[in-house]
């Protein structure tokens, strides 16, 4: 049997919460959020079941730890007062015994006798059903073998199990790459959770859960005045949705190379540099879709709402119009602070209804994580879309002003269905813009280099490169028969 830990998103990595009973392993570096999801955990129990709960520190004194919850959290905890308690253990060996230490194990209050002694007592007259240890790595400092602590842990845990009561151990480790401050208090829980602070993100694992599956991986946790919250990794859905039906770009040229538009539920990739008119296909695009009542998503990072709105009106479209008529939702962050996957989720929630959704543009993505997360991430997103029968469209900008070394895809190359290039030449003294189809699964598409020009009502294809080659390296070049032409003349 699982129960929730009420803080939301941890419930859905957990797949449902900690199972009831166990005894689960909360390590992380010092400022991570282990006391106050600990916390949490025990107030969201007592408001929403009833059940009581016993928070005892080992280390924090009981007044900087209640002094440093979040002030949602201390509402609560004066909501219910009497179903959760706090009890500092440092006071009480203070007052009991002021010479006990490391020294004299048998009289300091942290023996693991008295310890027991001090727990089932709480349970028995309180009626406790939640737990927390908090601090138990200054536990183990009293013994001098790890053995003797492994035993001293086993003890506790072991009465824990006897007295039916889920608990949560909370253990300070300084490397990220350990579970547990010594090393000892993860081979005698059920479960483990990791949560690390890096470079000011806070990052939740779930390691271990016996009896229960959960969602690998890291998860992102954000701690706010309402307390923490957690924001689960995307998923890639599988469940694609196969259709035949095609969709218009709003481009009538790039319709006609692209043999009627692309099919219904497709990503394409437009890859160009900085003014090849990527952002004016993709408001075309949109644009498409809400002449004819259907919704859209603007993801951009680089033209905050106001600019994009009046750009779109340079090129005859009403964005704005749209957006007061729900036809279109512009969603603009700004990629210094984005977490991936907050990301994601406010991207899933705010796909009801939507037939389109434009990411402009996804390099600005690459700063935010590793190139494998990156990767995994445009993945996923991607899968969502396709299995919610959305047709997606992906900008992404190249360094190069004039012809091609690589397609700088962000690793998405592979998931995608369609490829789109857009890039300057220069013929005769002039700079001209070149648009050529890559790739397009499952449809007969055109093969040529088009010259395309930007104008009020937007991208205007024209007519292709005659007698022209190494367009779209950067070196155009009359052909070779119209050189040897030439020559004879």
């Amino acid at each position: 049997m699982k129960i929730g830990t009420g803080i939301e998103g941890l419930d859905e990595v957990t797949n449902g919460g900690l199972v009831e009973n166990s005894i689960v392993l909360l390590s992380g570096s010092g400022g991570a959020g282990k006391t106050i999801l600990a916390s949490q955990f025990l107030l969201n129990n007592a408001e929403e079941s009833g059940e009581k709960g016993l928070f005892i520190t080992m280390e924090e004194g009981r007044s900087n730890i209640i002094n440093s919850l979040p002030d949602g959290l201390k509402t609560l905890m004066d909501k219910n007062e009497d179903k959760v308690w706090f009890l500092d253990l440092s006071t009480i060996r203070q007052l009991s015994s002021p010479d006990a230490g490391k020294d004299d194990i048998s009289t300091s209050v942290l023996n693991v006798e008295i310890l027991i002694e001090i727990i089932e007592t709480w349970v028995k007259e309180k009626g406790i059903k939640r737990l927390v240890l908090d601090g138990i790595a200054s536990f183990g400092l009293l013994y001098e073998k790890t053995t003797e602590f492994r035993n001293a842990l086993f003890r506790i845990v072991s009465k824990l199990k006897t007295l039916q009561i889920t608990t949560i151990i909370t253990t300070e480790i300084n490397d990220q790459d350990k579970l547990s401050r010594l090393g000892v208090e993860e081979f005698v829980t059920d479960a483990i959770i990791r949560i690390t602070n890096v470079g000011g993100r806070r990052y939740i694992e779930v390691l271990k859960m016996r009896g229960s599956d959960f969602i690998s991986g890291k998860h992102s946790c954000e701690i706010s005045d309402a307390g923490a919250r957690v924001y689960p990794i995307l998923i890639p859905d599988k469940k694609m949705r196969k259709t035949t039906e095609k969709v218009n770009t709003g481009i009538k040229g790039l319709d006609v190379m692209s043999g009627g538009g692309f099919f219904k539920g497709d990503a394409i990739l437009v890859s160009g540099s900085a003014g090849t008119g990527k952002t004016t296909l993709a408001l075309q695009f949109i644009n498409e879709a809400a002449i004819n009542g259907k919704k859209s998503l603007f993801i951009g990072f680089e033209e905050n709402p106001v600019e994009l709105k009046r750009n779109a009106v340079g090129f005859g479209i009403d964005l704005e119009g749209f957006e007061e008529k729900g036809l279109v939702q512009i969603m603009h962050n700004i990629p210094t602070y984005l977490d991936l996957n907050k990301h994601s989720q406010e991207i899933s929630q705010s796909l009801e209804g939507v037939e389109r959704v434009v990411i402009d543009t996804i390099s600005d993505y690459e700063n935010i994580g590793s190139e494998i997360d990156l990767k995994n991430y445009l993945t996923s997103l991607i899968l969502l879309f396709k299995s919610r029968n959305i047709t997606s469209l992906l900008t992404v900008e190249t360094s190069e002003l004039m012809g091609i070394t690589s397609l700088s895809d962000k690793g998405t190359s592979h998931i995608v269905d369609g490829i789109i290039m857009m890039r300057y030449v220069e013929i005769g003294s002039e700079m001209k813009k070149a648009m050529n189809i890559l790739k397009l699964r499952g449809s007969k598409h055109n093969q040529e280099i088009m010259e395309y020009d930007i104008t009020s009502e937007g991208i205007v294809v024209e007519a292709k490169f005659e007698g022209m080659e190494g367009v779209m390296t950067g070196s155009p070049r009359k052909t070779i028969s119209d050189r040897v032409e030439k020559f004879f003349d």
